[in-house]
């Protein structure tokens, strides 16, 4: 289900992901960041201006979790009146992958504000997108070759780096202009978070980080690891474009987190379908083979 722009705007996916931009997530983030430029050059001491930056950060946040509450709900009813119902699957992916909505799992889903009569529509386009979820996956069982790759996305590792420059260097900037305060945060989160030197080195050479095969899950980013579905126990999926992979190694019960989202994967639905696909191919190969040696002795 890998859509292009022109597919997206025939489908008026687009017009309701543009729409829930500009319903939810640019208020939230006026509401979060807007007063921080006029709060910057205030006149003021140093350890004033960073408490006030703390405090409109919070109460940024307290007013953007109440606004989404009440709107997120308008957005979905609105976003899949427009769109054709025999597209919802695909609004879902694009919604998710821009960040509109969590995935059916996610607790935010619970902070959702709702009347009873949203939440009787809204269930029932749960159900038939789950639907249609199910054929999907019937339908990738049959399609999806036996060996698949992933990169890691080479414009999102440069963009990273030079944003990440850009940031120590104007960090260095407000230092040197004395305000050392705003200055040294800025720098030092800059160097503590984000990806680290491994993953510039697979982003630039582009060799597979991520391999998924009839046998198991081959990794290397974080962290060089091969995984056999044998193995494996659990996947667990969360909001923030990740997946926990829980199984055995020597015996020993570990669990590996794998952040998806710098890859080349150009559905996330898709690819988190795709995984329980070829581990359900292992499943399915080995009931049968084993149907097959019960069925000589």
């Amino acid at each position: 289900m890998i859509a292009t722009w022109k597919e997206l705007y025939r489908t008026k996916v687009l017009h309701a992901v543009l729409l829930g931009q500009l319903m939810l997530n640019l208020p939230i983030l006026i509401f979060h960041f807007g007063g921080i430029p006029l709060i910057v050059d205030l006149e003021i001491a140093w350890y004033w201006r960073l408490l006030i930056v703390l405090g409109h950060l919070g109460l940024g946040f307290i007013i953007s979790f109440r606004f989404w509450q009440f709107m997120i709900t308008r957005w979905r009813l609105k976003a899949f009146s427009i769109v054709p119902q025999e597209h919802w699957l695909l609004l879902k992916d694009w919604a998710e992958r821009s960040k509109l909505l969590h995935g059916d799992d996610s607790a935010w889903n619970d902070f959702e504000l709702r009347t009873f009569g949203e939440h009787e529509v809204l269930s029932e386009i749960d159900d038939l997108v789950q639907h249609f979820e199910s054929m999907e996956q019937t339908k990738l069982n049959l399609e999806s070759p036996w060996r698949l790759e992933y990169r890691v996305k080479k414009t999102d590792a440069i963009m990273e780096l030079v944003l990440r420059l850009f940031f120590f260097f104007f960090g260095i900037y407000l230092v040197l202009k004395g305000n050392w305060e705003i200055g040294g945060i800025i720098t030092v989160l800059t160097l503590l978070i984000g990806n680290k030197s491994r993953y510039f080195k697979f982003g630039f050479s582009q060799k597979p980080v991520l391999g998924l095969s009839q046998n198991g899950f081959d990794l290397e980013l974080p962290t060089k690891k091969y995984i056999p579905w044998s193995e494996l126990i659990d996947l667990e999926f969360d909001e923030f474009k990740s997946i926990t992979l829980h199984y055995y190694e020597n015996g020993v019960r570990r669990k590996q987190r794998v952040k998806y989202e710098s890859f080349d994967v150009p559905n996330a639905q898709k690819f988190l379908r795709l995984l329980k696909v070829y581990w359900r191919r292992y499943s399915d190969y080995q009931f049968e083979l084993y149907k097959g040696l019960a069925g000589q002795n």
